[in-house]
């Protein structure tokens, strides 16, 4: 049983999503396929690198991890959230990765956002795809308000424990360049702004202090991430499909 697990544990990422895959494979463009099959080969290798390379010695830092609840959401969702980032925290700790990814929850989140809470501050009923679709009345923002709050609250305690967190001169959370957005600013319309929130930072001139910036016009995620690449030592002009780019957003970095 212990064998059967650990080559569970061993098989790629994407040996777990090959249905989703072969059906999204004649949905994508012929002129775009090659891009897609780039990303798969991508990822295989960097698993590859993953499995091959030894982690540093003696410089794991082991999460301690809760039980989730069981039963309802209530209590469950923020163990969940906080036993995953505090997995991620440590892997950064432990120069496992350089890179992670985590959602919170996705547009069409299933989950019965009132379950969240015990008892719920908002008489809405359903999912999180429908909540964020249920109009300006007070007790849509109420529900909207609640559940952005619950999963931006764990992202703060995730980041707030990186500060602490002494690496060379500096915290865990200077060496780490991170970016927390959500999907749309407004679920009604389906709207396409990202309000971003960036934090860390410190050795890519991040600027901080607290500022907010409102960009103007409509702009694109791509334009964002030029001027990343630049902080990271990676000149460029242009990033991403060039009909989704239009120029480097300006003073995000000094």
């Amino acid at each position: 049983m212990v064998l059967v697990l650990q080559q569970a544990q061993k098989r790629s990422i994407l040996d777990f999503v090959q249905s989703d895959i072969q059906r999204l494979q004649p949905m994508v463009p012929a002129s775009q396929r090659g891009k897609l099959d780039a990303q798969l080969t991508s990822i295989r290798a960097l698993e590859s690198r993953i499995m091959t390379t030894p982690p540093p010695a003696g410089t794991i830092v082991t999460p301690t991890l809760v039980a989730e609840p069981t039963g309802a959401y209530e209590g469950r969702v923020n163990q969940v959230l906080a036993n995953q980032l505090a997995i991620i925290r440590c892997a950064f700790q432990s120069d496992l990765t350089r890179v992670a990814t985590f959602t919170c929850g996705h547009g069409n989140n299933a989950d019965q956002v009132d379950q969240y809470f015990k008892p719920p501050e908002f008489s809405f009923k359903g999912d999180g795809h429908g909540c964020s679709h249920n109009g300006k009345k007070p007790d849509a923002l109420l529900a909207k308000g609640d559940v952005s709050q619950l999963f931006l609250s764990s992202v703060a305690k995730m980041l707030s424990d990186m500060d602490v967190i002494t690496e060379g001169p500096d915290t865990l959370l200077d060496n780490t360049f991170s970016l927390v957005f959500s999907e749309c600013l407004d679920g009604d319309p389906h709207s396409p702004t990202f309000p971003m929130l960036l934090a860390g930072g410190k050795w890519l001139k991040l600027v901080t202090g607290g500022k907010h910036l409102k960009i103007s016009g409509d702009r694109y995620m791509n334009d964002l991430w030029a001027p990343s690449l630049n902080a990271l030592g990676a000149p460029t002009t242009t990033w991403g499909d060039p009909q989704y780019f239009k120029m480097p957003l300006t003073g995000i970095f000094g």
